[in-house]
């Protein structure tokens, strides 16, 4: 009885989950979704917050060292291999802080580093939310077209039901029945190949965003969406802006910083503080070391300034080392120009893309609301026998067409659009 309580529920469960509602998804929170359970931006957030933590404890260069140690000493005759009875006992205190100007830049120079890591992060997530969007909008565009393609084939379904009718009641000859059922049989296949296509980039898509790849989910933003008037001079005076260049910025002022500490450390002079602190009892006697009289204090301290000669010479490591630093500013100073006109053409390469697909999709308005004109009337022409089968065939594939082809370019302009928007790091729609 108790098995069948449990068989019973589990089949209760299972209706109940397979009557679930499918989950509407916006672009929006498609990407909220991504930038919060991605594996990519988990690591990129753990390594953020690994230079987060190196800035933040940077100041702990310029702690001094500190050491206490305490002896307990008991001596052996060497000519016995005896144990003295006498015990010494001896406390120090030792410290040493060595200083120099570059231990300052070098802090400076780790906090420009997490910095640089703020920026990463920001463009691993500009990059994410690229990815996510374009695929949204891929699929969204795919179940477009898979619907149009549905339609198409339930026409030509009906229309073979038709003539099988018409067949049995003698208004149509046996070949026109067949070549109905070739098409419908031809297009059947296309349909069901774009099926599988769709729901395996469903299931990738939930992958992707952290989700069950068994829930059904459903995509409730369009592609059609407005135009949008863009101008292209604040396009390129914003170019800055670009992740690339800033980072090719940023590298170049942690550079800059690192050879700063290089020159200090090599050109300036160091300073060394040691002192140390000491109480020794040379013979524990009974309770004699409890007293503090009984003790020898010892102190110390000591300043030094230090300053390596070696340097001086062009020859020197340090020298060298400057050298390649400023090779690799003037290398980043040409990276720099060349990713700047780089990013110029890719803008106007992107701009001329919007303004070409924008052209594009008022065409394919045209030439739908013609294909639908044309459709309807050989459709009419077709009922009242003055057109043939196939001139209504090509109707209806130049209908569909259109209609793929408008669908396409609006995919189009909505992707060289983000492609736009993180080119030039702002919002446009």
């Amino acid at each position: 009885m108790k098995a069948n309580k449990i068989v019973l529920f589990m089949i209760l469960l299972l209706l109940a989950i397979a009557v679930l509602p499918a989950r509407s998804i916006s672009v929006d929170e498609a990407v909220n979704l991504a930038l919060s359970s991605s594996l990519q931006m988990e690591n990129a957030k753990l390594e953020l917050d690994s230079l987060k933590r190196q800035s933040k404890d940077s100041w702990g260069t310029l702690l001094p060292t500190m050491r206490v140690s305490g002896t307990l000493a008991k001596a052996e005759n060497p000519a016995t291999y005896q144990e003295f009875s006498n015990t010494s006992a001896n406390l120090a205190f030792n410290f040493s802080f060595n200083f120099s100007p570059a231990m300052i830049t070098s802090i400076r120079a780790t906090k420009q580093s997490y910095i640089n890591g703020l920026l990463t992060y920001e463009q691993a997530k500009a990059e994410m939310k690229v990815n996510v969007e374009k695929l949204y909008y891929a699929i969204v565009l795919q179940e477009e077209a898979l619907k149009i393609k549905q339609d198409s084939l339930q026409i030509k379904k009906d229309r073979m039901d038709q003539a099988l009718t018409d067949f049995e009641n003698g208004y149509v000859p046996e070949l026109y029945v067949l070549n109905t059922q070739v098409t419908y049989q031809n297009a059947k296949p296309e349909v069901d190949e774009a099926e599988l296509s769709l729901a395996a980039n469903k299931r990738n898509f939930a992958f992707l965003l952290g989700l069950d790849i068994s829930e059904e989910i459903t995509l409730t933003d369009t592609i059609d969406q407005d135009m949008v008037e863009i101008n292209e001079a604040t396009l390129l005076g914003n170019i800055a802006m670009r992740y690339d260049l800033s980072n090719i910025a940023n590298s170049a002022k942690l550079l800059k910083l690192n050879k700063r500490a290089l020159q200090e450390s090599a050109f300036l002079p160091a300073v060394a503080v040691t002192g140390a602190y000491g109480q020794s009892l040379g013979v524990i006697k009974d309770d004699n070391w409890l007293d503090l009289d009984n003790y020898i204090e010892t102190k110390s301290l000591s300043v030094t300034v230090a300053y390596d000669l070696a340097n001086l010479f062009p020859q020197s490591s340090t020298r060298q080392n400057l050298k390649k630093i400023k090779e690799t500013e003037n290398q980043l100073s040409i990276q720099y120009r060349m990713a700047e006109e780089g990013a110029r053409l890719e803008v106007l390469s992107l701009f001329d893309k919007l303004q070409t697909t924008k052209e594009q999709i008022e065409n394919f308005d045209r030439t739908v609301r013609l294909a639908e004109s044309s459709y309807k009337m050989t459709q009419e022409s077709y009922n009242n026998g003055t057109s043939d089968y196939l001139d209504l065939k090509d109707a209806e594939n130049s209908l569909a067409q259109a209609r793929l082809g408008r669908l396409s370019s609006q995919y189009d302009y909505l992707s060289a659009l983000i492609d736009l928007e993180y080119a030039t790091n702002q919002n446009i729609r």
